[in-house]
């Protein structure tokens, strides 16, 4: 739900957008990598194998999933009905925004070098701007990796950000003050998964949850791309990102 409500609060802010939306649950990065990615991610972890005496494997390119070809030909579809029905038009900034970690390996330089590489396939394709949103806790304090790997990313490269912290933000069952947080999160961020609703073990984001990221990225990515301002993020609620 959160791409249509992030339309819908980016319009009140005076912009427009067009989207192709993709998702699956339950995946690792790699799910969304093409032949190209997952060459060019070989090369950064062969390189980083070399200079610092690591052993990270290597991606075979025989097991993609096949995802990333599919989102490649639905983004360059919906560019083509653009110009098709708006050719007096154009689409001056082309943002791939990105939501996920939970399910990766939990390892800090293969994920960060595996974003570089997913970055760098998305140029390829005219992509202009790479929006995070950070990942969330799900039952396990080794997401930190993901956490940091998404933080630096964006740090070291141009025109890469987060957008919002929320999705680390809010509560977990399983997250407590003496484990995760530096102190209970705020209440703002309470009956945000399905969980906290019902009598159900799904601890997935609700739409609730979803209207707050909708909200903060619309935003944030409003001051990015239209203001010339930095984003402003949420205070840091976990331990070790201080």
């Amino acid at each position: 739900s959160m791409p249509p409500y992030f339309a819908k609060y980016y319009s009140e802010l005076g912009n427009s957008c067009i989207y192709a939306h993709m998702a699956k649950g339950a995946c690792k990065i790699i799910h969304y990598f093409t032949s190209d990615t997952a060459e060019e991610y070989n090369r950064l972890i062969t390189e980083y194998n070399s200079a610092n005496s690591t052993n990270y494997s290597t991606i075979s390119v025989k097991n993609l999933s096949g995802a990333g070809d599919a989102f490649d030909a639905k983004y360059k579809a919906m560019l083509n009905d653009y110009a098709e029905f708006r050719p007096e038009s154009t689409i001056p900034n082309k943002c791939f925004v990105w939501l996920q970690g939970e399910s990766d390996t939990h390892k800090y330089v293969e994920y960060k070098l595996k974003l570089q590489a997913l970055w760098s396939h998305l140029q390829s394709l005219g992509f202009t701007h790479f929006f995070i949103l950070r990942v969330g806790f799900w039952g396990s304090t080794s997401v930190i990796n993901e956490i940091k790997a998404q933080e630096d990313f964006c740090e070291q490269n141009e025109n890469c950000y987060i957008v919002t912290r929320a999705p680390s933000l809010i509560p977990h069952p399983s997250a407590t003050v003496d484990n995760w947080w530096f102190q209970e999160p705020s209440e703002e961020y309470a009956d945000c998964r399905d969980s906290y609703l019902a009598t159900t073990s799904n601890h997935h984001f609700n739409e609730t949850a979803h209207k707050i990221f909708a909200r903060r990225s619309a935003a944030n990515i409003n001051r990015i791309l239209h203001l010339g301002l930095p984003p402003i993020l949420e205070d840091e609620n976990i331990k070790d990102m201080l």
